[in-house]
């Protein structure tokens, strides 16, 4: 492995790392809302799940590019 390819593949971990991170947090504030009864964990889902299927599509279609 080069120095180029180490830094290079070190960079795009950071970057899952900090979405990772940050959808973790979104998740647990909205079951805490919900817990509080602040907000409909229902409603959440009901639109969430296709856009975070297109998300995941979208990093795999960039991810790809990258690796070329």
């Amino acid at each position: 492995m080069t120095m180029e390819t180490a830094v290079r593949n070190g960079g795009h971990r950071g970057a899952w790392h900090i979405f990772a991170g940050l959808f973790i947090t979104a998740v647990g504030v909205i079951f805490l809302l919900a817990n509080l009864g602040i907000w409909d964990i229902r409603y959440f889902f009901r639109w969430a799940w296709p856009i975070m299927l297109i998300l995941v599509g979208i990093r795999q279609i960039v991810r790809g590019r990258a690796d070329q």
